[in-house]
Formats: structure tokens, C-alpha cells, sequence
């Protein structure tokens, strides 16, 4: 199997909108489902200026993010999606430092997210236990 490369891990999540339908893809079974206000299958559309979706039919809107580790993040959906890649793509794992680099974000922000994702990878069914801590910061 290939690696999955930067260059096609940004061919598919080139900006907050191709990070947030793959959101409501994976949390949801895509954008044709039953709106819980109007009760028919319907599209949802993306909203201008927030994270979500509207109803197509009545307008009810749906926000992916809640409930996960953007909910309340001013960060944007693609270096939250970016550190998830550098996180999953080494056996060592990165240090928050790494990532305030690759990311060009502030140290304190980089750290959030590193412990966040960590704290989902911890909780998350795996076959194995994470090794090491890499925070040699």
C-alpha cells in the first residue's frame, strides 16, 4: 500500500469547506439525509461564515463540530486536519513545537491541539498503547 503523501493529503483537503463535508460525511453519511425540523430527505448546504449546514427544504441547521475537538476552535478546520495527518503519519509522533512550525501557529495553540488529539487517540479502540510521549519541548 502507498504512503499517503502531503501532496495528496492537501489535493484532498484543500480549504475549510473540503475539511467540514468530510466532517459531516464521516459523522453524518453525507449531505442527502432526513432533516430532524421537517422530517424530508433533503439536501444540506453549506453556510456562509459558520460551520455548517442548512436544509435545503426549511432551513434547519446542522453543525458537525459539536461534540468534537473544533467545537469551540477559532483554528482552522485545515490545520486541525493537518495535525491529525503529522500525528498518524509517524511511529514517534510529533512534538508541539513540531507542529507550531508545520503549522505556522502559536506555541500555546499547537499544545491544545497536540493534547487534544492525543487525548482522542488515547480513548479511541486501538490495538496497541501509544509509545512514547515525545515532549521533549
Amino acid at each position: 500500500m502507498a504512503a499517503y503523501t502531503l501532496a495528496a493529503f492537501q489535493a484532498d483537503y484543500p480549504d475549510d469547506a473540503a475539511c467540514l463535508a468530510a466532517i459531516m460525511d464521516i459523522q453524518r453519511g453525507g449531505r442527502d439525509l432526513y432533516c430532524p425540523a421537517c422530517m424530508v430527505k433533503a439536501k444540506f448546504h453549506p453556510m456562509t461564515r459558520r460551520r455548517g449546514f442548512a436544509c435545503q427544504e426549511c432551513g434547519h441547521h446542522i453543525f458537525p463540530c459539536v461534540g468534537a475537538v473544533f467545537e469551540k476552535s477559532s483554528t482552522a478546520l485545515t490545520k486541525w486536519f493537518l495535525a491529525i495527518h503529522l500525528m498518524t503519519g509517524t511511529r514517534r509522533g510529533v512534538t508541539a513545537k513540531e507542529i507550531q512550525r508545520r503549522l505556522g501557529v502559536t506555541y500555546k495553540t499547537a499544545w491544545r491541539m497536540r493534547h487534544e488529539l492525543r487525548k482522542l487517540m488515547a480513548s479511541a479502540d486501538y490495538r496497541g498503547a501509544i509509545v512514547g510521549q515525545s515532549d521533549g519541548e
